[in-house]
C-alpha cells in the first residue's frame, strides 16, 4: 500500500511492511473512560477535571496561533447544549490533524469526547469553558429503541516522538479501507486461522485498535478479553515458525574469534567478582565460548528467571573478549538500566576501557567514544539503541538485554552490520524445546539456579491497611535504615481503582516522614529518568509507578513492593514485578492487594504467593485462564508469552509439513 498515513507509521517505527505493523504495534492497554457527564452538566465541574461526554460536531475552524501553530476549534453540541473543543497543531500538520478528527466525526455521527476541562476567565466577568486537546472516538446509539450507548476504548501505545495515538489509529483505519490491496500471501492462511479457532484478522484489527464501537455495558468484558489481540499475535508466531523451520546457523568451522587463552581471561574475570557464580551461570559462559569458537557470527539465547544473573554472564564474556582485543556492545531497553550495568562494570573492572552512551551524553562524549571505536580500540560500550549507530571496527559481540523489549530491526542491527556474535537475554519463562522452535537459529542456554546470596522472597496477599502494626513498623524501620519501597498501581487516573494520586495519599498516611516520588507512562522521558535516578540513589524512599517498571529495573536497596489491585495483572507480570525486590542480599517482601473476590483472581494470586518459579507459574497461568487474559487497565500490557503458544506452534509446524490440510 502506498498510503501517506501508513507510511508515516512504518517509517517512524522502522517496520518493513504493513504485516509487521499489524503484529508488532499492539496496544499496551486501554484508557478507561473518565467520569461521564452530559454537556449540560459540565459547568458543574472544576477546571482540570478529566471528563468524558458525547455530542455532535458540524465543522472544524482554524485560526493562527503564533507564527508556527494553528488553533483548531469545534463546537460539540447535544440536546440544546454545547461546549467548545480546542487543539493546537503545527501549521504543516494541521490538515492531516483535521483529517484524522473528521474521520471520527464524519456524517455528523455521535462522538465520544475525553479530555480536561479548561476555563478562561474574562477580565470584565464571565468565563469561557472548553475541553482542551480531547481524544475523539466514533460512537453509535442502539437501533432497537433502547438507551444503550456504544463507545470505543482509547488504545494506549508505546509512542515514538511526534507520533500520536490518533495517527496510529488512522494508519490502521487506512489498512482496513484498502483491505483488498493488502498483500496477504505471507499472512496466516485462512484455513489455519479457522482450524485454530481464531477471529478474522480484519475484525481483530478493528477491535484491538479502537476502530469499532462496543456497547458501554460490555466494556469490562472487552477489556478482559484477549481473543482479538491473540489473533494479531498469531501473525508474529506464524512468521517466526515459517522463518525458523529448517534454518540453523551454518557458518560452522569458520575462522574462530577466540582461542584457549580466553579461558584464562574468564578465570581472571571470575576472580574479580565479590561472589561466586552459580553452576548454571558458568555453564552458560562455557556454552557461549564454545559457540564463539565454532562459528563466526554465532547466535545465542540465554534465558532465565528474574534475578538469575544473566547480565553477569554477559559481563564476564564481554571482559574475556575485551582482553582478547575486541569490542563489545551491550544494549538495554532503558537508559536507567544501561547506567546500572555500566556502573557495576566499572566498579568490578575499574582499569578497563568501558563506556556508556545514553540520552544525556554530550556530543563531545559521543564523538570521543566513536573515535576510539573507529580506531579499533578494545572496549565495552553500554547503551540503548543509540549504540546501533556507532562506528565499531572490531566488534566481536552484541548483547541484547531484555530482548523482548526491542523492535525486530533494532536487536539485530549490529549483527547485520558487522557479522558479530549475537546474544539475546530474556526472562520470558519458556521451556528449552519451545525456545529452540522460537529461536531456531540460536543456541539456547537456560539459567535456573539463583545466586546464593538471594533469599526467597516473602509474598503475601494483603492490603496495606490489613497489615498489623508490628509489620507496618517493621517496614518503617527497614526504610529508616535505607531500604526502599515500590508501589505498583494499575492506573494513572481512575475513579474505580487505585491510581497514582490515590496511592500517594494512602502511602503518605501510612508512612509519614518518608519521601515519595511517582512515575507513569504519560510523563516526559527526561522527568521519568530524573525521578528514577533519585530513587536509585536513595533520595526517594517510596516510588509509586505504573507497570512501566515491571522489568529492566534493578535496585539492591529495594526490599518491599506493594501491588495495588493485583487481580488486574497477569501471573507472569506479577512475577516480573516481584522480581524487582530482594535482588541483592536483602530480604524481599511482596504484598498483593486483591480487590476482587472472584475465584479465578484469588487462584492466580495464590499461585504467585506459593511459587517463585517463573516456568511453573506460566504453566499455572495457562491452566487457570486458558487462552490468556489482557487487562484493560491504563499502562498495562504484556509481551508475547511463547509458552501459551506451544499447541498452536505444533499445529503450524504440521501445516507447513503438509500434515494438516
Amino acid at each position: 500500500m502506498n498510503d501517506q498515513y501508513i507510511n508515516n507509521i512504518l517509517e517512524n517505527y522502522e517496520f518493513s511492511s504493513e504485516r509487521e505493523m499489524i503484529y508488532e504495534l499492539l496496544p499496551r492497554g486501554y484508557n478507561i473512560p473518565a467520569a461521564y457527564a452530559e454537556i449540560s452538566k459540565l459547568k458543574e465541574f472544576p477546571e482540570g477535571t478529566q471528563i468524558t461526554t458525547f455530542g455532535y460536531i458540524d465543522k472544524y475552524e482554524t485560526t493562527p496561533f503564533g507564527t508556527k501553530l494553528n488553533k483548531i476549534k469545534a463546537k460539540l453540541y447535544k440536546d440544546g447544549d454545547h461546549i467548545y473543543l480546542t487543539w493546537i497543531a503545527s501549521k504543516t500538520k494541521t490538515s492531516t490533524f483535521i483529517y484524522g478528527l473528521e474521520q471520527k466525526s464524519k456524517n455528523k455521527s455521535l462522538v465520544q469526547v475525553s479530555g480536561k476541562i479548561k476555563i478562561y476567565e474574562f477580565k470584565g466577568g464571565g468565563e469561557f469553558r472548553f475541553i482542551d486537546a480531547p481524544q475523539l472516538n466514533s460512537v453509535t446509539k442502539a437501533t432497537d429503541g433502547s438507551n444503550a450507548m456504544f463507545i470505543v476504548p482509547e488504545p494506549l501505545y508505546k509512542l515514538k516522538p511526534n507520533i500520536k495515538v490518533s495517527q496510529i489509529q488512522l494508519a490502521f483505519r487506512r489498512v482496513l479501507e484498502n483491505w483488498d490491496q493488502l498483500d496477504k500471501s505471507e499472512l496466516l492462511p485462512i484455513e489455519l486461522e479457522q482450524y485454530l479457532g481464531l477471529h478474522t484478522l480484519y475484525e481483530s484489527i478493528q477491535n484491538c485498535h479502537g476502530l469499532k464501537p462496543i456497547n458501554s455495558k460490555d466494556l469490562t468484558s472487552f477489556l478482559e478479553y484477549n481473543g482479538f489481540r491473540r489473533r494479531l499475535t498469531a501473525e508474529k508466531i506464524w512468521k517466526i515458525v515459517k522463518t525458523g523451520m529448517g534454518i540453523k546457523n551454518t557458518a560452522i568451522n569458520a575462522e574462530a574469534q577466540i582461542d584457549d587463552q580466553d579461558i584464562d581471561f574468564v578465570k581472571e574475570a571470575l576472580s574479580a567478582l565479590p561472589f561466586t557464580l552459580t553452576n548454571d551461570q558458568k555453564k552458560a559462559i562455557w556454552g557461549a565460548m564454545k559457540e564463539f569458537s565454532k562459528r563466526k557470527g554465532s547466535k545465542t539465547l540465554v534465558f532465565g528467571d528474574v534475578g538469575s544473573g544473566k547480565t553477569m554472564v554477559a559481563l564476564v564474556l564481554a571482559y574475556m573478549l575485551l582482553k582478547n582485543g575486541k569490542q563489545v556492545a551491550i544494549l538495554t531497553p532503558t537508559s536507567i538500566l544501561a547506567k546500572q550495568h555500566y556502573e557495576e562494570a566499572i566498579r568490578l573492572f575499574p582499569k578497563e576501557e568501558i563506556a556508556i552512551i545514553h540520552s544525556k551524553s554530550t556530543s563531545r562524549e559521543k564523538t570521543a567514544i566513536n573515535k576510539k571505536l573507529a580506531s579499533g580500540k578494545p572496549m565495552i560500550v553500554y547503551g540503548t539503541t543509540s549504540v546501533n549507530s556507532l562506528d565499531f571496527t572490531n566488534l566481536a559481540l552484541a548483547v541484547i538485554d531484555e530482548e523482548q523489549k526491542f523492535g525486530v530491526k533494532d536487536k539485530e542491527k549490529l549483527f547485520d552490520r558487522f557479522g558479530c556474535h549475537l546474544m539475546f537475554m530474556t526472562a520470558t519463562p519458556i521451556p528449552r524445546t519451545l525456545a529452540n522452535v522460537m529461536f531456531s537459529d540460536f543456541e539456547v542456554m537456560k539459567i535456573e539456579e539463583k545466586p546464593a546470596m538471594q533469599k526467597p522472597r516473602i509474598t503475601k496477599i494483603a492490603q496495606l491497611q490489613e497489615l498489623d502494626l508490628d509489620e507496618i513498623n517493621g517496614i518503617r524501620g527497614r526504610m529508616k535504615n535505607g531500604e526502599q519501597t515500590l508501589v505498583i498501581v494499575p492506573s494513572i487516573v481512575s475513579d474505580e481503582m487505585m491510581s497514582v494520586s490515590k496511592a500517594i495519599e494512602k502511602y503518605s498516611y501510612y508512612f509519614p516522614g518518608f519521601k515519595i516520588g511517582s512515575i507513569n507512562g504519560k510523563m516526559k522521558p527526561d522527568l521519568v529518568e530524573k525521578v528514577t535516578e533519585s530513587f536509585m540513589k536513595g533520595k526517594i524512599d517510596i516510588l509509586i509507578a505504573t507497570t512501566m517498571v515491571d522489568s529492566g529495573f534493578s535496585n539492591n536497596r529495594l526490599s518491599h513492593v506493594f501491588v495495588e489491585s493485583a487481580e488486574r495483572f497477569g501471573i507472569a507480570q506479577l512475577h516480573q514485578i516481584r522480581g524487582r525486590v530482594g535482588r541483592g542480599s536483602l530480604q524481599g517482601y511482596c504484598y498483593l492487594s486483591n480487590n476482587s473476590r472472584n475465584e479465578t483472581s484469588e487462584a492466580r494470586l495464590l499461585s504467585v504467593a506459593s511459587s517463585e518459579n517463573g516456568f511453573e507459574l506460566s504453566m499455572k497461568d495457562i491452566e487457570i485462564r486458558g487462552s490468556g487474559n489482557l487487562t484493560g487497565d491504563e499502562q498495562s500490557g504484556f509481551e508475547t508469552d511463547f509458552l501459551e503458544w506451544s499447541k498452536e506452534i505444533k499445529v503450524m509446524q504440521n501445516y507447513l509439513k503438509g500434515k494438516i490440510s
